[in-house]
């Protein structure tokens, strides 16, 4: 909640004073869980959002609802997409300049490159190399005349009326429900430096994306850093945690209790998995490399915090659990290991030093 200037950190419950005059900026987002019964946008209603989306000067919502939910949307898709595969498999379709100059002017027809940007092996091409002969000359051979052209990056498709995007957005996001990859599709249409923007869209879709229990931090990752902060900071990192997909960036406050919490499961999860999950860590604004990762990297993590006494710094790091081959291959290293060393045990009678059959770990990340 920001007043004024000043932004304050609510907590449930808590009481503040408010001043009689002035503006009160805040987030509400709601925390309930999403009903089993919600549906997200179809694949062709999702097109059309897009399609307003990028080639709209000016949003409007009223318009916008009422495209996405024309009742002839799915029939006008099908009858685009039978004619889309119409074309597709009958090249010369749309092709109705080409057999216009064909007509008036057979001759030069055949001698000019008609598509140089086609590679010769274009259905098109192979079609039109099939062209009738004319009467007064034998059919040549179509030969196809490739020009050097460069070749530029694609631009980026961006959201045309950014003034008006968050706030049609969030009446979208009040009876509308989509999925993650939906959500990440809309996170590209805004530039990466548009921090407000991207932290307000996936704030305002939290309680609206139906597979948000599993791919949530799927949608973070298409962020930079500093916005999955953002992002966590507003609905709270207890919330975003997914101890099954954890490799997000994280700036822990460890005076607070949420974020004390999630820190000490990802401690737990590091444990676990036995590697060295945290990248990049920072304590206070001052790096430590080289920090060893066991048991007693909780006192590192807590700034030597006494016991019962709730820690006053600042974290900051990226957590790296590796994919699940990536372990098993090397469980299955340190088992065959093992059962090396105790072989030879047997066959020698001399008990090997242990630490010669240790593997290293995997380097991930």
């Amino acid at each position: 909640m920001k007043i004024g200037n000043t932004i304050i950190e609510v907590k449930d419950p808590y009481k503040i004073k408010l001043p009689r005059e002035g503006m009160l900026q805040l987030y509400f987002v709601d925390v309930s869980p999403i009903p089993s019964t919600a549906k997200p946008l179809s694949k062709n209603q999702f097109h059309v959002l897009l399609s307003h989306l990028i080639n709209d000067a000016a949003l409007d919502i009223y318009r916008l609802e009422e495209h996405i939910d024309d009742p002839t949307l799915e029939a006008k898709c099908a009858v685009v997409g039978r004619m889309m595969a119409w074309i597709k498999t009958h090249p010369m379709t749309e092709s109705v300049s080409v057999l216009r100059r064909y007509a008036a002017d057979p001759e030069k027809a055949r001698a000019q490159p008609l598509f140089p940007s086609l590679p010769p092996s274009s259905a098109r091409v192979r079609a039109l190399s099939r062209l009738p002969p004319t009467r007064q000359q034998p059919q040549p051979t179509f030969v196809v005349m490739l020009l050097p052209h460069p070749h530029p990056s694609p631009p980026q498709v961006t959201v045309r009326d950014m003034a008006n995007f968050i706030e049609v957005m969030r009446f979208f996001a009040m009876t509308r429900y989509i999925t993650s990859s939906q959500l990440v599709q809309l996170i590209d249409l805004l530039p990466p430096t548009a921090d407000r923007e991207r932290v307000d869209l996936v704030v305002t879709f939290w309680a609206r994306v139906v597979d948000r229990a599993f791919n949530w931090t799927d949608v973070l990752r298409t962020m930079l850093p500093m916005q999955q902060v953002a992002v966590a900071q507003v609905l709270g990192y207890y919330q975003c945690l997914n101890l099954r997909k954890p490799n997000i960036h994280y700036r822990l406050r460890m005076w607070r209790d949420d974020e004390l919490e999630v820190a000490r499961l990802l401690f737990k999860a590091m444990l676990a998995s036995r590697l060295d999950n945290f990248k990049e860590f920072v304590i206070d604004g001052a790096y430590k490399p080289g920090l060893i990762q066991d048991e007693r990297f909780w006192t590192v993590m807590t700034g030597s915090a006494a016991a019962g006494e709730m820690p006053k710094c600042l974290i900051e790091f990226d957590f790296n659990l590796p994919p699940d081959p990536e372990i098993r291959k090397w469980a299955g290293r340190v088992v065959a290991s093992a059962f090396k060393a105790l072989a030879k045990w047997r066959r020698t009678g001399v008990r090997p030093a242990a630490r010669q059959y240790i593997l290293p770990r995997p380097v991930v990340g």
